[in-house]
């Protein structure tokens, strides 16, 4: 008998059937008011999952157009490589610091994109071309759950998904579940054919290799990954596709804007470009619904210049139009932030309204890191996604360390002397200071662990 429902999940269910069309941003808003914690949904943990399924999967609920599952992840455990069927819309909670890849697909060769870690607290959106794998890399068991709904389809909005088994050269449809090496009872179709990169099979075979060893007690299945990600490494595939899009530094791209005849986009929210654009460029909000088809209605005989505020979204819309079939198609490597630090001209909107919170000025930078305490400095954007998604760590870290390490915030948008003085071209960034001297840095996210240690090291050694 499956137990009640919890009844954080209940409320969730309840607020998701009071609407008849639902995206995205409602059901990050609907995750963020009720937030479920590792007790209410520990019976329906799964730690103890069948050793061939690469992690636990537990259904919590079933609707006409949506269902909510919970993941269990052991140290090891990790899916296979997949997207996401019949889903528009969805969103995983995390209880633990997971791995995580995305991925892009160009013609049948698929690509490996972003190594991170997301940190327990964050949201992850998912819709129907999310191609990704996570799973968990770390000492300590934790759960996820998961929402995946449709506005259109009815039924197993996950039934045909596809699963990219990179070791096999084939991609399988699933109908549900999307574990490694999974069996037949869980797929309708198979294809062959799906080629990578070295990069790609190489790290595939980095984060599956535990649960393979776990199936096979010999080294046979791990022993033959092995061997193809030793051919990939040594060049041996030269059939493999290299179409793909242009990265321009600043002075490379602001020479060839200046030449003409091109379309210039900027791919941030609207009131990010009124802050500060590149003049001349239109604006297509990434985070928009129907990004994809507006994106897509620009000019083919064209080249398509794109940029966003550090390059990682632009990217993504550069590799959307290369799946088109664009040709020509430019990225800002570093976006606003390196235009802005090469002090390259910026256009203002009138109706302009930037978030002066935490704005930071270089002298008054000097100041705040002149401290006999560790000083520990955050560097966000308003805008940016993994600033948001690790902003509970770092709250909690300013709780635990409190009278040990100061911890302060900086608006990178607001504070543009001083990331130019720093010369800083991403964010989120992070800066350990000891007596006024910087001893660590660390661009993009990290699990609690990793920067614990790091805290720990620097407080055994103060003076």
């Amino acid at each position: 008998m499956c137990p009640k429902l919890p009844a954080t999940v209940e409320y969730i269910v309840s607020a998701l059937c009071e609407y008849d069309h639902m995206d995205n941003l409602i059901l990050e808003r609907i995750l963020r008011e009720y937030e479920p914690t590792m007790y209410d949904l520990k019976a329906y943990a799964k730690f103890d999952h069948p050793v061939e399924e690469s992690y636990g999967r537990s259904i919590l609920y079933t609707g006409a157009n949506f269902g909510i599952y919970v993941m269990s992840w052991n140290p090891g455990d990790f899916t296979a490589i997949h997207d996401h069927g019949h889903c528009e819309w969805g969103a995983v909670y995390f209880l633990g610091d997971a791995a995580h890849r995305r991925y892009s697909l160009r013609g049948n060769t698929l690509h490996l994109e972003t190594v991170e870690t997301i940190s327990a607290g964050s949201i992850e959106c998912i819709c129907d071309d999310t191609l990704h794998a996570m799973g968990n890399l770390d000492s300590a068991p934790f759960l996820t759950l998961h929402v995946y709904g449709s506005n259109s389809y009815r039924g197993n909005v996950n039934e045909d998904a596809q699963i990219y088994e990179l070791d096999k050269y084939r991609i399988r449809s699933t109908k549900g579940p999307a574990f490694l090496n999974i069996s037949d009872e869980y797929c309708s179709t198979n294809s062959e054919g799906i080629q990578t990169d070295e990069e790609t099979f190489a790290d595939f075979a980095f984060f599956s290799r535990s649960f393979f060893n776990r199936i096979h007690n010999s080294q046979k299945h791990m022993n033959n990954l092995l061997k193809i990600s030793i051919f990939l490494l040594i060049g041996l595939t030269a059939c493999a596709q290299n179409a793909g899009y242009t990265d321009l530094n600043a002075a490379q791209f602001q020479t060839a804007i200046q030449a003409g005849d091109m379309t210039l986009i900027d791919v941030r929210t609207e009131g990010e470009y009124a802050g500060g654009h590149i003049s001349g460029a239109g604006n297509i909000n990434m985070y928009a619904p129907g990004f994809q088809e507006r994106l897509s209605m620009l000019p083919t005989e064209k080249a398509v210049y794109l940029y966003c505020a550090t390059g990682s979204r632009s990217s993504h819309a550069a590799n959307m139009l290369i799946k088109k079939g664009y040709k020509k198609v430019f990225n800002l490597t570093h976006g606003m932030m390196e235009w802005s630090n090469s002090q390259f001209p910026i256009s203002l909107e009138q109706n302009a309204q930037v978030d002066n919170t935490h704005k930071v000025e270089p002298e008054e930078y000097v100041k705040l890191i002149q401290s006999d305490t560790l000083v520990f400095v955050d560097f966000y954007a308003p805008w940016c996604a993994p600033c948001r998604k690790i902003m509970p760590l770092i709250d909690s870290l300013k709780v635990q360390y409190q009278g040990k390490i100061r911890v302060e915030k900086v608006n990178a948008d607001a504070s543009k002397s001083l990331v130019r003085s720093l010369k800083m071209n991403t964010v989120p960034y992070f800066i350990l200071y000891k007596n006024g001297q910087m001893v660590y840095t660390k661009p993009g996210i990290f699990t609690r662990s990793e920067i614990s240690a790091t805290f720990e090291k620097y407080l055994r050694t103060k003076q």
